[in-house]
């Protein structure tokens, strides 16, 4: 028979110093009073708040879930639904829209060392890897979150952690650290555990820039992952100045590449590197995603005079890939992934 959890105290990590550095700014982790049964995942019963000391909440609904236990905790009330360890953007979009919800939300956004080390823990900054998140002393194991080998939050396809009321978005997670990545993973959870929808955050087709000068634009997969997957794939390209640039004389230029299967016809990738690449790529993300094909694109009218008509005006590949290999060479190609 499931049994209720009560969630996780936080004197396990105020004793330690190290909560004056608790993963604030872009790495939340959650601490919910929300805890799973193995059988029924996601059934809600009655409330849970996670300090025992609990004023009154006049306009709050109350959440719970039951789940089975060995922890021989009993049920208590709190004063939270959720209580979010850094205000990173999953964090706060997870605990914004559990607020939405009704569910009564906090966060923890304390002083923290820019710069962490061995022994002050902190945030840090991550430098492009995932070595400068650290975790080694937020004492996650001591109330048994499992870690990975590379160190980061091992978590479920829900988010939820090896302590069912503990749950973890964002980089601490080491999934596709991307910003706007754990907004959707923080959008998830609430759905989750406040909106009595199982919600399993979604990696495909995600889109992303580099916002480098020129800016760059990417969504779906690059060259090489596609030829791997699929075997027989069509590039197009093309590279082209942009109509406003011949007028003002400026040396600018844009190079845009589609990836498409060549059995199904399915648009796979597409990529883009110049002005206002990530505006432009962000829309046709959602026709990646769809799982549009070259057929669709080529049926779609282009705004003229626009960079972005390019996309869907190119009609002839550049390169066609058989087996895995170059087949045939239609005209000038500027190599794989640009």
């Amino acid at each position: 028979m499931a049994t209720s959890l009560r969630a996780p105290t936080l004197t396990t990590f105020s004793s330690s110093p190290t909560i004056q550095t608790l993963l604030c700014k872009r790495f939340p982790v959650f601490l919910s009073p929300h805890s799973f049964s193995s059988s029924t995942p996601f059934h809600s019963t009655t409330p849970l708040f996670l300090s025992p000391h609990r004023p009154s909440f006049s306009h709050h609904r109350r959440f719970a879930v039951r789940a089975d236990s060995d922890n021989g905790a009993d049920p208590h009330n709190y004063d939270f639904d959720l209580f979010t360890i850094g205000t990173g953007s999953g964090g706060v979009r997870a605990s914004r829209f559990a607020a939405n919800l009704g569910a009564s939300a906090a966060v923890c956004e304390l002083p923290f060392a820019t710069i962490s080390s061995e022994t002050s823990g902190g945030v840090g900054g991550r430098i492009g890897t995932w070595t400068h998140i650290p975790l080694q002393n937020l004492g996650l194991e001591t109330v048994g979150v499992k870690m990975t080998k590379n160190g980061a939050i091992e978590v479920d396809e829900y988010s939820r952690t090896s302590v069912p009321s503990i749950w973890a978005v964002g980089d601490v997670t080491d999934r596709l650290n991307l910003t706007h990545v754990a907004l959707m993973e923080g959008g998830a959870l609430a759905k989750t555990l406040f909106e009595n929808k199982p919600t399993k955050p979604d990696y495909r087709a995600v889109p992303s820039s580099v916002f480098s000068q020129p800016p760059i634009g990417l969504v779906g997969l690059i060259e090489e992952h596609a030829v791997k997957e699929y075997g027989d794939v069509d590039i197009f390209t093309a590279n082209f100045r942009p109509l406003k640039t011949t007028l003002s004389g400026l040396p600018d230029l844009i190079f845009v590449k589609r990836i498409v299967c060549a059995k199904t016809n399915k648009v796979l990738g597409l990529h883009m590197c110049g002005e206002d690449s990530p505006e432009i790529v962000q829309g046709f993300a959602v026709a990646v995603k769809a799982g549009l094909t070259k057929a669709d694109f080529d049926a779609t009218v282009g705004i003229h005079p626009t960079s972005a008509e390019e996309i869907v005006t190119m009609r002839t590949p550049t390169l066609k890939i058989r087996n895995g290999s170059p087949s045939e060479v239609l005209s000038i190609y500027l190599g794989p992934d640009w």
